[in-house]
């Protein structure tokens, strides 16, 4: 099925209408009572060798506040005690109002043999006297590296030109294993609106293929797929950029290896499909899409 893409959507639209609407005259500002603490990502990946990892965290204030943040974690498919503990078992970051930014380090155990990937998160309990910002989950996710996909899972700095206007655009994207299929990845971050695993599910998966020698040759990913979980109470699915404005639920995206990660030979995008026969796309993008692993 060809449809002709009519509007792009963004979630934030919404907001930056309300942000247009406000008095221009008036000067943004931030006082300590707005003060916060929070993470600096949502989410982070650590390969299971790497024996520690470090979570940011940022008081945002007009000067740097003297307080105590109190932190947990939460088991997913990665268990306490078993693949990773805590460096400081009080789960205490102390700020002495000298610095904003603290780091919560937690050991990771090297379990032999394939696991595949493992999950937990870390939570933000209490900033003393502070709010608690809006990223005050974070993910953390263990690379396995038994995984015979192991060099190509984990996070990548995507690029790519929007079809739609030719703006650059730049993001996260993530290549998880399947927990019952070694030749399958599931990738988080597709587009750049569609990002938050495991929060929301908007992965999309692709079959990769190998050489004799277990080498990654391809990645294809078929269009007409959908992920789990709606955006924005669409269903969406994957569509093929086919040229003249169409796109196409049939067919594949391709990725191939390249030196620093992988490009996408295809134009792409995800969308659905309206009642009068047209495409809803929340991101699509010309044919190169490039992506950089994060090492």
């Amino acid at each position: 099925m060809k449809n002709t893409i009519y509007k792009y959507l963004i979630p934030a639209a919404a907001a930056l209408m309300t942000a247009v609407s406000c008095d221009l005259n008036e000067i943004p500002s931030f006082n300590d009572a707005d003060a916060f603490a929070a993470f600096d990502v949502a989410s982070v990946s650590v390969n299971e060798d790497k024996g520690t990892v470090s979570i940011p965290v940022t008081i945002a204030s007009v000067e740097p506040r003297r307080t105590m943040v109190t932190y947990e974690v939460v088991d997913g498919t990665a268990k306490l005690g078993t693949n990773y503990s805590l460096t400081d078992e009080s789960a205490v970051l102390s700020f002495d109002g000298t610095v904003r930014t603290q780091e919560i380090v937690i050991n990771i155990n090297d379990i032999d043999g394939s696991t595949g990937n493992l999950t937990f998160t870390v939570n933000l309990i209490s900033a003393g006297g502070l709010n608690l910002g809006a990223e005050s989950t974070c993910t953390v996710t263990i690379v396995d590296l038994d995984h015979p996909l192991a060099s190509i899972l984990g996070d990548y700095t995507a690029t790519g030109t929007s079809a739609l206007d030719g703006a650059s655009e730049s993001w996260m994207m993530t290549f998880m294993s399947d927990p019952d299929n070694d030749n399958v990845v599931w990738i988080d971050g597709i587009i750049k609106v569609a990002y938050g695993y495991p929060e929301i599910d908007w992965r999309f998966y692709g079959n990769v293929t190998v050489d004799d020698d277990g080498k990654v040759t391809s990645i294809s990913l078929p269009c007409g797929q959908s992920p789990v979980d709606p955006i924005n109470g669409n269903v969406v699915s994957l569509w093929l950029l086919t040229g003249d404005g169409k796109v196409s639920q049939t067919g594949t995206v391709t990725m191939t290896p390249t030196a620093s990660g992988f490009v996408v030979n295809e134009g792409y995008g995800v969308g659905y499909s309206t009642e009068d026969n047209r495409v809803s796309v929340f991101g699509i993008y010309n044919p190169g899409v490039t992506l950089v692993k994060v090492e």
